[in-house]
């Protein structure tokens, strides 16, 4: 992600504000933590001006807190510790070229609340509006097969890969799910009970591009509702809409193709607190452009992201921070406390 002075200025920060921001300090949290940034200060003078730029590393909301909030905090400031990104040399080897790494396709629609599952706070409600019918529900689409469309970019390999669904059903009783794939039958997931359900199918045959599950409800006087899909396969290197981000262990070359621009960057994202950025990669070709680069081995598995200029991201809006001040006695609270449902605390005691 990206700060410029011009997304600074439409978000409703004044000239003067701007000017205030010492790029030297600048920083940013995330959790109380701070992350490395990339700071673009094309003269040295420590000001935010037009052309110059703070970049950062942005992670999507983590898993506890994913169902309250579709976008993650971070915490933008000055006269902090500000630690910068650091450097990687990528300058391509002698080593051989990775043909393949393990990627995984999540496909979630958050589209209907389902209030009546049960189980605690840690169940995600949120579900994929489309509902297999049993055979023996009084509605149109009883027994029928419901497609869910997932598209897989660059399956190689053996063309083969590992489904998971992650479903419920709000009836008590016996469940059973029959699963294809493109057509081809893969199998049947079986369970007890109203509650959530994780069925993973192994060795399926995947194809390049968009892959069909298709699930019928089979348990007669039943329904089926979906949370999520994943699918786990080989991908190779041939990149989608200019960004490519890939894990693999070390020892290898890498080479990514298909870029529509010469104008890339790569980051070793394995620490998101500690980014770093690649230096001394190949960049060939004239349209499209292909991006070689080899890590230094270091017998650890390796995260890395690969994006055009045009691919850097913009925050989704500012907020400025307001200290609440609770050590101030005008505020008339003698104490505050914190604390936790499960502890047993009663408002009304």
């Amino acid at each position: 992600y990206r700060v410029t002075r011009d997304w600074l200025t439409g978000q409703g920060l004044t000239d003067a504000d701007i000017d205030a921001i010492d790029l030297s300090t600048a920083s940013v949290y995330y959790l109380g933590q701070e992350v490395a940034v990339h700071v673009f200060d094309a003269n040295g003078n420590d000001t935010l001006e037009v052309g110059d730029y703070i970049e950062f590393y942005g992670q999507p909301v983590e898993s506890t807190y994913s169902k309250y909030a579709k976008h993650n905090v971070y915490w933008l400031c000055d006269g902090g510790f500000a630690t910068r990104m650091g450097s990687m040399d990528g300058l391509p080897g002698s080593a051989s070229e990775a043909a393949t790494h393990s990627h995984t396709v999540r496909y979630e629609k958050d589209q209907l609340y389902l209030m009546s599952a049960k189980g605690g706070d840690d169940i995600d409600r949120w579900i994929i509006a489309s509902v297999a019918f049993g055979d023996q529900i009084a509605h149109p689409h009883a027994g029928l097969a419901r497609d869910f469309t997932i598209n897989l970019p660059d399956v190689s390999g053996d063309g083969t890969g590992t489904l998971t669904i992650h479903m419920y059903s709000p009836y008590d009783g016996g469940h059973t799910a029959d699963v294809a794939v493109n057509g081809i039958e893969i199998g049947t997931a079986s369970w007890q009970g109203m509650r959530y359900h994780t069925a993973t199918f192994e060795d399926v045959t995947l194809v390049d591009g968009d892959n069909t599950v298709s699930i019928t409800c089979a348990s007669g006087e039943d329904k089926l509702v979906f949370d999520w899909f994943t699918v786990s396969y080989e991908r190779g290197f041939d990149v989608v809409s200019d960004n490519l981000r890939f894990s693999h262990e070390s020892g290898y070359q890498y080479n990514a193709t298909g870029f529509s621009s010469s104008s890339l960057n790569a980051f070793d994202i394995t620490d998101p607190a500690n980014i770093k950025l690649v230096t001394g990669a190949m960049i060939s070709g004239t349209g499209p452009y292909d991006f070689a680069f080899e890590p230094p081995d270091d017998a650890a598995t390796q995260s890395y992201l690969i994006l055009t200029e045009e691919q850097t991201l913009q925050p989704h809006g500012l907020m400025t921070s307001h200290p609440h001040g609770f050590a101030d006695n005008a505020d008339g609270a003698d104490w505050i406390i914190i604390t936790h449902r499960n502890l047993g605390w009663d408002i009304n005691g």
